[in-house]
């Protein structure tokens, strides 16, 4: 019986279960809860850590999948879950009742977006319970009074007195307590209007329609309510004469103040809405010809008439349709054309007139003679319409109507006719004058009004294929309080094909305030951060103050250090948007499409190269900034700079051009052109002039050009071929082969005008670097050079090419022949060091960067001078690396490449390493499953390992054994390996500010060389791992790190192998010191102020080599004996031929070798993977400062 009964119950549990959607779950969860405690699984079921049976796992696997409906089976059920209960229960869970704020957000949006409708009370009543019920699931306990409010705020306007009674109630006020007395008010409701002798008033929770019963009491109903300054006692038992909002407003609440005040003034706008068409009314009735009255609207969007007299020409069809003030009534156009009315000998001309057969009265848009540059004078009840000084029509005014006096004639035109309406330039050419912008947003700019027919019909092909798309972006936000108060950004890129200047990337940055919008031009990603604070400072030495919030993505290049640290600095906080949902970041993301697109369909009308991206970008985004918001007069650039725009100053990019050569100081011939063709490609806001783009692929400012129509057949040069031409500064040849006297009189000229400083103030562009203007000339004559451009700054010398630079030979022999002339010559150490006669300056150079140390007779002058597009100024990088110098220090480092690297590779948020490698680690070659697993992370090994031989190379010797070790894996590397290299990343995070410092630490040491070797420790090939480190006056100015070629057979023969690799090193910086130093002097008078240097250069041979001979460290007792002691045996025969080389230069005093203790030897950290002790040991003799944590 007892079994019979629990089978009945628990069919009937399972049979009243409903199906799980997105709606019930409160009431599923309840039910299936019961049923699996009525079967004795749910505790088993609700835990992971409790295993479920075979069977009972399949029974409940079924149970439950089966009341599941499909769009929920398809949210839940995964190929991970589907086969067990445990799982899938847990999956329904997360997606129901989980507390991530995702889910949270969800169920408390459901509960906002509850409606209340008059009809469906009780609906409301549960969808409310229900609503809390699963916000408590989810851990969303909000107080029980923010509840209460947030339901009465859904209440109607008819139920505003049921709302008085609950907040004015002395009861405790919850949820609980407003639905039961919504509950109980609407069956009250109910049982009056069945009731018709009741004379309570229904219509509390009913609308109109509902009232038929009630209408004959509606009367005496209204009576019982309080009005404005009168107060009904009878109303309510509980209201007062205090406590009446009527007789005190001062008492009410705001949200009851601005009800009344609402209806008050849709009162008066009735009123006076109804006074206006009944003026018309009677108008029209009392007219004898009530089709030929003539009335000056406002409303109005165009001109409008029912007669075709009226017409001057017309083009009659079947076009849009114009509404009415009646809700959804169109009236259809039946042609477009111009209206001529006459009034004497005076007549009046309008354009764009609609002729609509079905509209009782005529009507012309007082709007679109505002357009057209016309004014209104109104006084004494009539009006007149002038354009300038010119009267063109009056009439009078009646109840706020205008009526137009009636025309002696229409429809014929008059010699003395005033035109009051102006062509102007076509929709398409509007279109493209401001960067392919929507046409709906900028038909209000142009001086031509467009109807509704054309504006829709309108259609750009180079729009439709640069932006077409999936779907719109949709995002809403609150707005800043003023500009440059919040800032939007976003990263566009990498960009194919990279600009002329090298640009892969746009940083956008959009104003929340006025939605000014600006692109930046990037050559990497790590610049932004450089931008990107040259931004903010330049704005707030002009504004005054930062801005408050910036919202952006989570990539590397918004969380670098440096750029969080600025910002905490300046108290400026970030916004990071969720990974993977862009649309959190809304502005930003829409500002990239509306830039991208519009430098696509630029780029693609105007027939532009897309190497010239950069110049386009920031044309477009000085026009996008010229159309304002809606419900704005003023564009954000004018509100921005606090002035107008120049009017007519934007042209379409792609325009023919043709610019004024400015005279130049050389003799030019009589009848050569005056002009050069080229194309708009931008503007400079602050010269007011444009930058045009030449054949030559030049881009030249000016303000003498004269644009010429775009479809002019002047202009026959294409780019693309002409960019490959011959470039300007090639001189012609004759018939004979022979060189034209002047050549450079056939070169066209260039002109720019002066950069004015102010242009750092426009919010869209950076200041970079101006493209050179001429290529540099390799032949005998130094004479045929541009015109030169302004000199900078000083000390270091830059030059760059800006068509083609030259081949590297030429190049290279032009730059030597020209140092030769000034009196350097050539090092015998280094073909890129040229030493000055004056036996002081130096010139290093690296393809087209220089590095000037001393005067250098006038070298800086005659630099500029010879090249004159070069640039001087105080060092800041060398070789990529950053030069910092304070005092009697130098520091370089390179923590972009770094940042870079950490970026790349998403280690950003890593833990930071104390060592490169992991202590005593011997690396293998991978296995094939390991490097099978390896290949699936899609990881690019050897860009990571290249980045890290380039750091190790300049200025960071203590990974150097990780990366010499590390790259023997590059061809097949594994998990083993890549975690390695991981580390050596996080080792550098940690050290991201250790810098190479060099400085003078021991002045009696002039070159000190630490070498050291590991004996036989490669685990495959058993050979050794050499190291050395060269040190100058105590500073480390070269290392290396390598693994030997052959196996050795002792340790003596190991280290014996790096020492004969430092000696070759220490002798060429031997002789290279002592060329750039002149050590030894013969008769020379050189004149220092310096009495230590002066001392060093007296020295005696046999002081100096006493004292500055190079001193070599070993920890090597073996190898000690061989060098100062040598005897052959067996053991030790096979590095006879090493040793007896090095004991040659020991005794002739060339070298002295000194042992020392092993914890002593800094070159350890070099052969092997030290520990941390040794790594740090080495970081001191980079940096003294640094402490290695």
């Amino acid at each position: 019986m007892h079994d019979g009964f629990r089978q009945a119950m628990l069919k009937t549990a399972l049979e009243t279960i409903p199906q799980l959607t997105e709606e019930n779950y409160s009431i599923w969860k309840d039910k299936m809860t019961a049923l699996l405690k009525l079967r004795g699984v749910f505790t088993r079921l609700d835990q992971l850590l409790i295993p479920l049976g075979e069977s009972d796992d399949a029974e409940l696997t079924l149970l439950i999948i089966s009341k599941m409906d499909s769009v929920t089976h398809n949210n839940v059920v995964t190929a991970n879950n589907r086969e067990s209960a445990q799982k899938l229960w847990h999956a329904i869970k997360e997606r129901f009742s989980s507390s991530q704020a995702s889910n949270r957000a969800r169920i408390f949006n459901d509960f906002l977006y509850i409606k209340f409708l008059e009809d469906g009370v009780e609906n409301f009543v549960t969808s409310v319970k229900v609503a809390i019920k699963k916000m408590v699931n989810v851990g969303i306990d909000l107080p029980q009074d923010i509840l209460l409010y947030l339901v009465l705020f859904k209440f109607p306007t008819s139920l505003q007195i049921l709302k008085r009674q609950i907040m004015h109630s002395d009861k405790e006020l919850s949820v609980e307590f407003v639905c039961n007395h919504l509950i109980q008010f609407n069956n009250e409701s109910k049982a009056e209007i069945k009731d018709p002798s009741t004379s309570t008033e229904p219509a509390a929770l009913f609308n109109n329609k509902d009232r038929k019963q009630a209408k004959p009491n509606s009367s005496s109903n209204s009576q019982k309510r309080c009005k404005s300054g009168f107060h009904n006692p009878k109303q309510d038992a509980n209201h007062s004469s205090d406590s009446c909002w009527h007789l005190h407003p001062d008492k009410a609440p705001d949200w009851w103040r601005e009800s009344q005040a609402q209806w008050k003034a849709g009162r008066e706008n009735k009123e006076k809405s109804e006074n206006y068409f009944m003026s018309l009314l009677t108008l029209w009735i009392e007219s004898g010809d009530p089709n030929s009255r003539i009335i000056l609207d406002s409303g109005a969007s165009g001109h409008i008439f029912n007669d075709l007299k009226f017409f001057d020409d017309v083009e009659l069809g079947n076009f849009d349709f114009i509404k009415t003030g009646k809700k959804d009534a169109t009236l259809p156009i039946r042609g477009k054309g111009s209206v001529v009315l006459t009034w004497g000998t005076k007549s009046v001309k309008l354009e764009n007139c609609l002729y609509v057969p079905d509209i009782v009265i005529n009507l012309i848009s007082a709007g679109q003679l505002v357009n057209n540059g016309c004014t209104l004078y109104s006084g004494n009840h009539k009006f007149t319409v002038k354009k300038g000084s010119q009267p063109a029509f009056g009439g009078k005014i009646t109840n706020g109507l205008f009526s137009v006096d009636n025309p002696d004639s229409v429809g014929k035109s008059s010699s003395t006719m005033a035109n009051l309406s102006e062509i102007s330039e076509s929709l398409q050419e509007l279109h493209e004058r401001f960067g392919h912008a929507s046409v709906q947003r900028i038909a209000h700019l142009s001086k031509t009004k467009f109807s509704n027919s054309e504006l829709s019909s309108f259609e750009c092909k180079s729009c439709v294929l640069s932006k077409i798309t999936k779907q719109a972006f949709k995002f809403e936000s609150e707005l800043a309080k003023k500009p440059f108060e919040r800032l939007h950004l976003d990263i566009v890129g990498p960009i194919k094909p990279e600009s002329s200047l090298k640009h892969n990337y746009i940083l956008t940055v959009v104003d929340n305030y006025l939605g000014y919008l600006a692109g930046f031009p990037l050559v990497h990603k790590n610049d932004t951060t450089d931008a990107l604070i040259d931004l903010l400072e330049a704005e707030k030495k002009r504004r005054g103050y930062y801005p408050s919030l910036i919202c952006s993505d989570g990539g590397g290049e918004f969380t670098g250090i440096r750029l969080v640290q600025y910002l905490t600095r300046n108290h400026i906080r970030r916004l990071i948007s969720e990974p993977y949902h862009p649309e959190h970041n809304g502005r930003a993301e829409r500002a990239n499409r509306t830039i991208v697109e519009s430098v696509r369909a630029t780029i693609m009308s105007s027939g532009i190269q897309k190497r010239f991206w950069h110049e386009v970008l920031k044309s477009c985004c000085l026009a996008l900034n010229q159309i304002p918001k809606k419900g704005q007069t003023d564009s954000p650039w004018e509100i921005l700079h606090g002035r107008k725009f120049p009017s007519d100053y934007l042209k379409p990019i792609g325009t023919p051009a043709v610019i004024l050569q400015m005279p130049r100081k050389e003799k030019s011939w009589k009848f050569n052109p005056k002009g050069e063709e080229g194309v708009l490609v931008g503007f400079n806001v602050s010269l007011v002039s444009y930058r045009i783009l030449t054949p030559f692929g030049k881009v030249i400012e000016t303000k003498h050009v004269r644009f010429l129509k775009k479809d002019s057949q002047n202009l026959n040069f294409d780019l693309d071929e002409l960019v490959e031409a011959k470039a300007p500064l090639e001189s012609e040849t004759t018939g004979d082969n022979s060189r034209d006297e002047n050549p450079a009189e056939e070169a066209p000229s260039t002109h720019r005008e002066n950069e004015n400083n102010s242009e750092a103030e426009e919010l869209s562009s950076i200041n970079e670097d101006e493209e050179v203007e001429n290529q540099l000339t390799h032949d005998t004559q130094p004479q045929q050079e541009n015109i030169p451009s302004p000199p900078t700054s000083t000390r270091v010398l830059r030059d760059r090419s800006q068509i083609k630079p030259p081949s590297p030979k030429n190049w290279y022999e032009t730059l030597t022949a020209w140092l030769n002339s000034l009196g350097f010559y050539e090092s015998n150490c280094d073909p890129c060091l040229y030493i000055c006669d004056d036996r002081v300056s130096v010139v290093f150079f690296h393809v087209d960067d220089l590095v000037l140390v001393g005067p250098g007779n006038d070298f800086e002058k005659e630099f500029e001078s010879r090249f004159n597009n070069s640039s001087c100024h105080e060092p800041n990088t060398i070789l990529g690396m950053k030069f910092e110098k304070s005092s009697n220090k130098i520091h370089l480092s390179l923590p972009n490449h770094i940042q870079h690297g950490l970026e790349e590779l998403g280690l950003e948020d890593s833990k930071i390493s104390s060592t490169p490698l992991t202590p005593n680690l011997k690396l293998r070659d991978a296995s094939d499953d390991d490097h099978s697993r390896f290949k699936k992370l899609n990881i690019n090994y050897r860009s990571a390992i290249g980045l890290l031989n380039h750091i190790a190379q300049l200025t960071r010797p203590d990974i150097s054994f990780a990366v010499s070790s590390l790259a023997r894996f590059s061809v097949k590397p594994g998990m083993t390996h890549w975690h390695e290299v991981k580390k050596v990343w996080q080792y550098l995070k940690g050290t991201i500010d250790l810098k190479l410092t060099l400085e003078i630490r021991e002045p009696s040491q002039l070159l000190q060389i630490y070498s050291d070797a590991s004996w036989g420790d490669d685990p495959q090939d058993r050979t050794s791992q050499s190291g050395y480190i060269c040190f100058l006056f105590g500073s480390i100015i070269a290392w290396n790190s390598s693994k030997q070629r052959s196996v050795t057979y002792s340790s003596t023969k190991a280290e014996l192998n790096p020492l004969v690799d430092s000696f070759h090193e220490g002798v060429w910086l031997k002789a290279l010191l002592a060329e750039i130093w002149n050590i030894q002097i013969d008769a020379a008078s050189h004149l220092i102020d310096n009495q230590e240097l002066k001392e060093r250069l007296m020295m005696s041979d046999e002081e100096f080599e006493e004292k500055f001979s190079n001193q070599h460290l070993i920890d090597n007792k073996g190898l000690d004996d061989k060098v100062k002691k040598f005897g052959s045996n067996p053991k030790t025969r096979h590095i006879d031929l090493k040793t007896k080389g090095i004991r040659q230069e020991v005794k002739h005093n060339t070298i002295r070798i000194d042992l020392i203790r092993t914890h002593e030897m800094v070159a350890d950290a070099l052969t092997k993977a030290a520990p941390k002790s040794s790594i740090s040991n080495l970081v001191k003799t980079i940096d003294p400062q640094f402490d290695l944590a």
